[in-house]
């Protein structure tokens, strides 16, 4: 019976370490280029005349590459005018 005790134990032990070993894995390899931007939004505050304003990050997943999209079709607002002074280098 003790021998069975302390063979769970054991086996316990282990699996609780290699799910904290793999918890701290990055999620996907960092890539040098290639890889994609997206916008994050990251909150919103009321002006003093009831408007709104949000506020957009972005999340560049290139380690060295930087990329300029110029105001258009990818990089716009709608509806409404395209060029709101969002950033056009990642």
């Amino acid at each position: 019976m003790q021998l069975f005790r302390f063979a769970v134990v054991i086996l316990s032990m282990g699996a609780l370490g290699t799910g904290l070993a793999l918890a701290q894995l990055p999620l996907a390899p960092v890539r040098k280029s290639g890889q994609s931007i997206s916008a994050a939004y990251e909150g919103w505050y009321k002006n003093g005349d009831g408007t709104y304003t949000l506020l957009v990050g972005y999340f560049n997943r290139n380690k060295e590459e930087s990329i300029e999209i110029p105001v258009g079709p990818d990089n716009r607002f709608e509806p409404g005018e395209a060029n709101r002074g969002q950033p056009t280098h990642f």
